[in-house]
């Protein structure tokens, strides 16, 4: 009976101040974020056990006039925003998300608005002078992002990737991402990328049933999508891998052909089984680099991993280059042979 009408701005403003801990609180329906630590520099933030739902747009956010640094954001419940569940945005740095429940965000599509097309779960957002850094994401449950209530797909232009790290031009492991131990799963398009960033490490997580229809739902994807930052040096390791709906794990440089734009990437004992279906079951897809062709990309490792049995097109080395065996892939890639 009637109409509900947002009264708030936001539920909560950080508004520059350090040292505040949000805790137990259960915050709905604000006209645009549910807590938004913006409005000056801040440090030593901790969101503990909150319920953050409905958000307009992102549901915990930082924004990108102002460094909020030293973020702690746990066991919280974030869901049904419009735009992200939780969102870092430059300047802000050293935020640890840990043990957090984040789905059904990306809800609302409205075209040509990047605040609302390049959403997802978990997502983080620099350029390239790299002050997103020291970035932690690990134990979270991050799922069905892009999905509306009955189960449908809120609009093909929507990413609702579920982990999404765009841009981080590092150069060291210290101020890279870590990735670790989350479960991402039902997401309607990559379970965890890492675009166009280098020195990450994404490991010991389970990652499965991405899969939306079309070729964006990937595992894991490392990727320079054609952005600015290459995307060189990240680690995957230890991961299991299966049931996304395109393919499991890709590595891929510049579509441009520009040079090292893929190098001394590594994908290490990951079990990658079941991704894709018919012609498209890509459990390991390399290509513009990602395949060391020595122009695009070299130095990039694949080693001890588990690609299940050998079908049409498992493996992609190199631009619509496809592998149907083993031993086709091990003529062309010798430091595989015997360790896969």
């Amino acid at each position: 009976p009637g109409i509900e009408a947002s009264q708030r701005t936001y539920n909560i403003l950080g508004n520059g101040k350090s040292y505040v801990t949000i805790q137990n609180l259960n915050l709905q329906k604000p006209n645009t974020y549910g807590i938004l630590l913006a409005g000056g520099a801040a440090s030593d933030i901790i969101v503990d056990g909150c319920t953050v739902s409905h958000a307009y747009n992102h549901g915990i956010s930082s924004a990108g006039s102002a460094e909020t640094q030293s973020v702690t954001i746990q066991n919280c419940t974030v869901n049904w925003s419009g735009g992200c569940g939780i969102n870092v945005d430059t300047p802000s740095h050293h935020w640890t998300i840990q043990d957090n429940i984040v789905h059904n965000n990306s809800q609302i599509y409205i075209a040509g608005d990047g605040n609302f097309l390049y959403t997802g779960g978990i997502k983080g957002w620099t350029d390239a002078d790299q002050n997103v850094k020291g970035i932690i994401i690990q134990r979270n449950k991050v799922y069905s992002q892009g999905k509306l209530p009955d189960g449908t797909r809120v609009n093909t232009e929507v990413a609702a990737s579920g982990i999404w790290m765009d841009s981080f031009a590092h150069t060291n492991y210290t101020d890279g991402v870590l990735i670790t131990r989350n479960e991402v799963y039902d997401n309607m398009r990559v379970g965890i990328f890492l675009e166009s960033g280098s020195y990450s490490t994404v490991t010991y997580n389970l990652v499965y049933n991405n899969n939306a229809a079309g070729a964006g739902s990937w595992g894991i994807r490392a990727s320079d999508s054609y952005a600015l930052n290459p995307a060189n040096y990240n680690m995957i390791y230890n991961n299991v891998v299966y049931g996304n709906g395109y393919g499991g794990i890709s590595v891929a440089g510049s579509r441009g052909s520009e040079a090292n734009r893929c190098i001394g990437n590594e994908v290490k004992n990951n079990i990658v089984m079941g991704n894709g279906s018919g012609n498209y079951a890509y459990q390991l897809y390399v290509e513009y680099g990602g395949e060391n062709d020595g122009t695009m990309g070299s130095g990039n490792i694949y080693l001890n991993n588990a690609f299940g049995p050998a079908s049409i097109r498992f493996i992609q080395w190199g631009h619509l280059i496809f592998k149907a065996t083993y031993a086709a892939w091990y003529a062309a890639y010798s430091a595989a042979n015997g360790n896969t």
